[in-house]
């Protein structure tokens, strides 16, 4: 059976459905096809007119994508919700980033807090981390009363860490090629310019 209409608004009232079970639902059913079945879909239009669909894997994941999953590899050949895809096929390449003593510089400037969340996800739980209005580096999602995001930006987050952590280790290079060379009496130190010796 196919249906189509026109709906602005879908509103699932309150119940009392008894103890212990849940709430009003939404049910999307599958392609049941014996030959390839293929999960149902939720499609979403954004503000600017483009259509994304969610559905679910056999294993519980929830994907989304500008296409619907159909097709052999249809399913999982998409993005997973919530997380991030870093493969070189969605991404355009501006260049490589060599500002490592830049972001290990931002990172060393990045204040720190011990908090809690104000919603009631985690009412007890103790996180530690940085707010985006204090770090635009590693906001996302900027609005008008978070010009720098709202949202952390995970991924400049990795790569600002990973960038600071190659400057520490040019910085550790360095100074072993210097112990190397005091140890070896190629360079002289101290208040009286006594070799280093091993």
């Amino acid at each position: 059976m196919y249906a189509t209409g026109s709906l602005t608004d879908l509103s699932l009232t309150n119940a009392d459905l008894g103890d212990d079970t849940a709430g009003p639902r939404v049910w999307v059913g599958r392609n049941s096809n014996a030959t390839n079945p293929n999960p149902g879909t939720v499609g979403l239009t954004s503000k600017a007119g483009r259509t994304w669909y969610l559905w679910a894997s056999e294993y519980g994941t929830i994907y989304t994508s500008s296409s619907r999953p159909e097709g052999a590899l249809g399913e999982t050949d998409s993005t997973v919700v919530g997380s991030q895809s870093s493969s070189r096929d969605v991404k355009n390449i501006i260049g490589a980033f060599d500002k490592n003593k830049e972001a290990l510089d931002i990172i060393l400037r990045t204040p720190l807090y011990r908090f809690t969340y104000k919603n009631a996800d985690f009412p007890t739980q103790e996180f530690v981390g940085l707010v985006t209005d204090e770090a635009p580096e590693f906001g996302q999602f900027p609005d008008r009363e978070h010009p720098n995001g709202r949202a952390l930006n995970v991924v400049n987050s990795i790569g600002y860490l990973m960038a600071a952590v190659k400057a520490q280790q040019a910085e550790i290079e360095s100074l072993r090629v210097q112990l190397a060379a005091l140890r070896s009496g190629k360079m002289r130190g101290g208040p009286q310019g006594h070799r280093l010796e091993p």
